[in-house]
């Protein structure tokens, strides 16, 4: 699965930017289920295809047909409407207020710009950007050495062996916003 990052990837790459806003189509639903692993989270069309989940990996291309350049884990979703963004989520958009991520959607959007709009929230991790430096992949991946007084027996605890292996723990909040973390709704 791949994210382009057309007009904000300097941002992505700096870790200046953990959120992304996405047009939200009308066949799109955000879709929690509990499962023998944790709860999966996700956005899913009415035909079942997954176009963004928590706890997975995507690609980060500056453009359509262009090579990877980053990876990014998805760890939180939710929807919302354009205008609802805060100070606070423009930042995280990489921005350094809600009037200048505004007027760069305005550019990027055009005709589509309405601030009413209904979008998805991805709050997302940089994932393995030291590919970009390092020569030698197999070393970011390598598992680190641990002490003696250290144990990898997780017994029955099946989410911390998740979380120790993805860096992600997968919870639902509630049925609009749902991320990692979060306690499961009632």
């Amino acid at each position: 699965m791949i994210m382009i990052f057309a007009h904000t990837l300097d941002k992505v790459l700096a870790n200046e930017k953990w959120q992304t806003r996405r047009i939200a189509k009308p066949d799109e639903k955000l879709y929690c289920e509990s499962g023998l692993f944790g709860d999966l989270v996700a956005v899913r069309t009415t035909s079942k295809r997954t176009v963004y989940a928590v706890g997975k990996t995507y690609a980060v291309q500056p453009n359509r047909g262009k090579k990877a350049v980053a990876r990014i884990v998805i760890v939180g979703l939710r929807r919302q409407r354009v205008y609802e963004i805060t100070e606070q989520d423009a930042q995280a958009e990489g921005f350094a207020s809600r009037a200048e991520f505004l007027a760069t959607w305005r550019t990027i959007h055009g005709q589509k710009a309405s601030l009413s709009r209904s979008i998805w929230v991805v709050e997302f991790r940089l994932q393995f950007n030291e590919l970009l430096t390092t020569p030698n992949p197999s070393e970011i991946l390598r598992e680190p050495a641990i002490s003696a007084d250290q144990s990898f027996d997780y017994g029955d605890d099946v989410s911390f062996a998740i979380e120790r292996v993805s860096g992600t723990h997968l919870h639902c909040r509630d049925y609009r916003t749902i991320g990692v973390g979060a306690a499961i709704p009632d």
